[in-house]
């Protein structure tokens, strides 16, 4: 399907990326990781879990980083010490606020807060395609991942014991709006799935050496299965790196490389803390919150343990 789609030799772009290990930041996602597979094993993934994981993803798709003042400008409390923030972190500290908390306790439940929704776009301005894209996901999630939990728990649990195949993942995620072949990966990522790899623009640039306008039309093949052919092609380059991961990280290695690769490429070190964070904590408050008369509005809620919701 993707014969004529001419990617660099794979050595070569092995060489260029240098990596033998997967570096101290990436493995401390990958023990997140393993928390989340353990817990799909053991207790099951919640609806909130679902939620989370597919509203952070979507926040991420065709944004990038911004100065976090715009953000702070736009209602959003941050720690002082960030300067820059990325999309998925920004949203993610938004789930952690009152008012994040008030949009989980509801969606959860398959009710739609249009109130913390618009504060959700209202936050979002600064990263873009806010007016449409973000209500658009939380709608979504709020009346259709409650009741996917166990499904999506059997998955993740199977994976990390190599019972589960990839084709079995993008069946389920195929019905998550918004989310296609090349952000599957990262979906699964937040909770705790790791056997595929993100095909985002550093990734194509780096593996095809051409602009990434030119991979739409390959993607596109087939109503997107030429997006999981290209997913497939990059996972097996991955393989065939042989980046040394721990034992108990090696279910979650394709993403685990993605995420290693991606910073290496870009000379970044990109630890997700934020995301974590709202993976574990987001619902039962403890966050910053947000600015202004409209956090009156909501009961603030101190730092509690940190489970896994």
């Amino acid at each position: 399907m993707l014969d004529d789609w001419a990617w660099r030799d794979a050595k070569e772009v092995a060489a260029e990326v240098g990596l033998t290990e997967q570096p101290p930041h990436v493995k401390k996602f990958g023990n997140f990781m393993d928390e989340m597979a353990t817990k799909a094993e053991e207790t099951g993934l919640t609806a909130r879990d679902l939620i989370k994981a597919f509203t952070i993803t979507r926040s991420s798709i065709q944004r990038q980083s911004v100065d976090a003042d715009k953000v702070r400008a736009a209602g959003l409390k941050l720690d002082p010490s960030i300067k820059k923030i990325r999309p998925e972190g920004a949203f993610s500290e938004w789930l952690l606020s009152p008012i994040g908390k008030r949009y989980l306790d509801k969606a959860e439940k398959g009710k739609v807060d249009e109130k913390a929704i618009a504060n959700a776009v209202k936050v979002m301005a600064p990263f873009g395609k806010h007016e449409t894209d973000i209500p658009q996901a939380l709608r979504w999630a709020a009346e259709n991942l409650p009741g996917n939990e166990s499904r999506a728990s059997d998955l993740v649990a199977r994976a990390k014991n190599f019972a589960s195949t990839p084709d079995e993942w993008r069946e389920f995620a195929k019905d998550m709006f918004g989310i296609g072949p090349s952000k599957a990966g990262f979906f699964a990522s937040l909770i705790g799935r790791g056997d595929l790899p993100t095909l985002d623009a550093r990734q194509i640039i780096l593996h095809t050496g051409r602009p990434t306008k030119e991979a739409s039309k390959y993607i596109a093949r087939k109503g997107g299965k030429g997006g999981n052919e290209a997913v497939d092609r990059l996972a097996a380059r991955q393989k065939a790196m042989q980046v040394k991961t721990a034992r108990k990280l090696q279910p979650y290695y394709q993403h685990l490389t993605h995420h290693s690769i991606w910073d290496a490429v870009g000379g970044e070190k990109t630890t997700h803390e934020d995301v974590i964070r709202a993976m574990r904590l987001a619902g039962i408050g403890g966050g910053l919150g947000i600015l202004g008369s409209e956090a009156l509005d909501y009961n603030r809620e101190k730092d509690g343990p940190a489970p896994l919701l």
